[in-house]
Parts: structure tokens; C-alpha cells; sequence
């Protein structure tokens, strides 16, 4: 990093460390890092050496920039909103009296919804597994556990026995929650071991899958 841009080096690194104070992940950390990294490469190259003296007008200048250079609008927008974080922070820091970044255009993320698999799909893909053995059994419930809560893979992944609230499963408008207590060994897989309480939902089907 160019050396003019020492202190603003050193405010980001004070940002970041805010942000690890507030428990932020490491992965969501250093994507913020690589998006500050760009955005203080634009202001050396625009001989921009203070973060006092950034103007909207630089901001807006960095946000063509970035639709001439072909990011996609996820990437604009996680840039984007990057910078206006690290000033938001500047400001509540008062490192800077005025916000430029307060008025910085940003374009809206339009997620598209997946297709829906039907039923029998849904059947078919939770007959695979070969529920007589014990990596079968484990592949069953990890597929009933994303199916039928529509949990987060780092969640499912994060998961430990005691995590499991089963008085909630009937006010959930769970009916015959089948429990069959058992270890799921994912070393193999380069990730750690958890427990699982979750074998059978089924999800007002009246009968097993």
C-alpha cells in the first residue's frame, strides 16, 4: 500500500478490529478488508491522500468506475456498502465531522427465487441415502434437517446435541418427530464432529417419507 495512505491504512485496520470486537466473522472481516483495499487503491490513484478530503464526488466517481469496470451489481453493492460503513464508522468516531458517503448511490440486489422442487422430487432425492447403514442414516438426517427447518449449511455443520429444542417440535406444527440419537463423524470431510438429535420430520404428511 502507497505510503501517503498510511493513516488511512491505519483507520482501517481499527475499523476491521471494531468489527472483530462486534463478533463479526472472520470470512465477512476480510471481505471488508478487500473491499477497502480497492477503494483506497482508487484514492492513490486519484492522489487522494487524506480520507478528510474524500467528496461524494469522489465516492460517485469510484461507484462508475466500478459499473465500467464490469462488477457485477453484488459486487458494486458489497464494495459500496463497505465504504459506507468504514465512514459511518469515521463518523461516529469522529475521525470526520461530515459524511459524504451518507448520499452514495447504491445500486439494489434483485435475488431471483430458486425453483421449488416438487413432492415427489423431495421423495426421491430423501430415498438415496441407505438408511441400514450408518453413513446412510447420516446422510438421511442431514437432508430431513435441511429439508424440513431450511437451515444454513454453516449452521447445519455448527449444529451440537444441545442445540436441539424438541418441546418446540409440536407448537412448530411438527407431527411424529422421531428421534434417534446418534454420531455424526464428518473428520472425513475435513470438518469437525457434531451431534445430531434430528433422524425423522414428518411435516404433516401423515406417515414416513
Amino acid at each position: 500500500m502507497d505510503k501517503k495512505q498510511g493513516h488511512t491504512a491505519k483507520q482501517v485496520n481499527e475499523y476491521l478490529d471494531s468489527l472483530n470486537a462486534l463478533k463479526y466473522s472472520p470470512k465477512s472481516i476480510l471481505t471488508y478488508k478487500r473491499a477497502l483495499d480497492r477503494f483506497i487503491s482508487f484514492l492513490t490513484a486519484k492522489n487522494i491522500n487524506r480520507i478528510h478530503d474524500v467528496t461524494l464526488k469522489d465516492l460517485d466517481t469510484y461507484r462508475l468506475e466500478l459499473i465500467n469496470g464490469n462488477y457485477a451489481d453484488h459486487s458494486i453493492s458489497l464494495y459500496l456498502r463497505s465504504v459506507r460503513s468504514f465512514f459511518r464508522y469515521l463518523e461516529e468516531t469522529q475521525h470526520i465531522f461530515m459524511n459524504p458517503s451518507k448520499s452514495i448511490i447504491i445500486p439494489r440486489i434483485v435475488f431471483e427465487l430458486k425453483p421449488v422442487p416438487t413432492e415427489e422430487e423431495v421423495k426421491c432425492l430423501l430415498d438415496q441415502p441407505d438408511v441400514s447403514t450408518h453413513t446412510g442414516l447420516r446422510d438421511r438426517a442431514i437432508i430431513e434437517t435441511f429439508y424440513s427447518t431450511g437451515t444454513r449449511l454453516n449452521e447445519l455443520v455448527g449444529m451440537n446435541h444441545d442445540d436441539m429444542d424438541l418441546g418446540q417440535a409440536d407448537r412448530g406444527g411438527w407431527h411424529n418427530f422421531y428421534i434417534n440419537y446418534f454420531y455424526l463423524d464428518l473428520n472425513r470431510g475435513g470438518r469437525h464432529n457434531f451431534y445430531i438429535n434430528l433422524f425423522y420430520l414428518d411435516l404433516n404428511r401423515g406417515g414416513e417419507f
